[in-house]
């Protein structure tokens, strides 16, 4: 399992792909080019990436607006999750302060369940 800031690059060029391009002049792959590179080599060696959770990009798009990307991709035998989620504080109708994760199952090295879950941490 890898965890990072953004995720790697080479899923999608897309605006509302799990690392596109969303700002500016919409579109374009900004996935981390080491990151990528890391992961070949890993799988190079004959090992699996089961996960990579990273984030940086967040799910609400800029253009289109009022889109949301792709969160979840599986790619081969690796999952990937963006889990940025802005704001990740909000207040429920209670007033209670809450906090956005994710909740991830696995059985015998599989992920069997993303959720996102949102908890009060006080």
């Amino acid at each position: 399992m890898i965890l990072a800031h953004n995720g790697p690059l080479g899923l999608g060029d897309r605006s509302h792909d799990i690392w596109g391009k969303d700002f500016g002049k919409p579109g374009g792959d900004w996935g981390d080019r080491d990151l990528a590179v890391a992961i070949q080599r890993i799988e190079g060696f004959g090992l699996r990436v089961r996960a990579v959770i990273a984030g940086h990009m967040h799910h609400r798009l800029v253009h289109p607006r009022n889109g949301e990307r792709t969160r979840f991709v599986r790619r081969g035998e690796t999952l990937f999750l963006n889990a940025a989620y802005v704001p990740r504080v909000q207040r429920n109708d209670a007033g209670e302060e809450l906090s956005h994760f994710l909740r991830t199952r696995w059985r015998a090295g599989e992920c069997l369940a993303v959720e996102e879950v949102w908890v009060d941490v006080h």
